[in-house]
């Protein structure tokens, strides 16, 4: 048995508003691919490394610490890790999430999603860095999904009304992270 959190967006899918779709629990489990807008597919992987026997919500953390440096910079700035927000739900799944925002924050400030196995640093979810704080939702102990909003064509930061998601996902046979879905268009 699988179980799903709420998600709360407003991008629509032809004929269906996905808030209405994805704003309660569903029972019984569900395709990533049935929550992520499909235009064009893009596939990130990420190599696994040992997980620890015993993990607390420090172990991400102090991961995340022995291997800052492999964050992607934004103007050479490392990212403030003591702003960092660990995944409350499970921060020792098989696959959790540390998301870390900038010190000084618009409305389009990025932040960086660092991905996990077991408590174990994988990586960034992507390598590069998008304007706006992305919303990120627990699917189940190895998906995540990261919904990430942007600006449409013409729309101040203010305005921004494009939004996309891309569903994170731990893939036991490979030992990497797999991801499928649209990401936003580079700024």
């Amino acid at each position: 048995m699988c179980t799903m959190p709420s998600f709360i967006h407003s991008r629509l899918i032809p004929g269906i508003a996905l808030s209405t779709l994805l704003s309660f629990s569903l029972a019984g489990c569900i395709d990533p691919s049935d929550i992520v807008s499909g235009k064009k597919l893009e596939s990130g992987v990420t190599t696994a490394t040992e997980s620890p026997d015993d993990c607390s919500a420090n172990v991400p953390m102090e991961s995340l610490e022995q291997h800052a440096e492999e964050l992607p910079k934004l103007n050479n700035q490392a990212w403030p890790l003591e702003l960092a927000r660990v995944d409350q739900e499970n921060p020792c799944a098989t696959l959790s999430y540390i998301a870390i925002p900038l010190g000084r924050g618009t409305v389009s400030t990025p932040m960086q999603v660092a991905l996990f196995h077991n408590g174990q640093f994988l990586g960034p979810a992507t390598e590069h860095i998008y304007s706006f704080a992305p919303e990120i939702n627990r699917i189940n102990d190895a998906t995540i999904a990261v919904t990430y909003r942007f600006r449409e064509e013409g729309e101040s930061n203010a305005e921004a009304s494009g939004y996309t998601t891309v569903v994170f996902e731990w893939d036991e046979d490979s030992q990497k992270v797999r991801s499928t879905g649209e990401f936003p268009p580079s700024n």
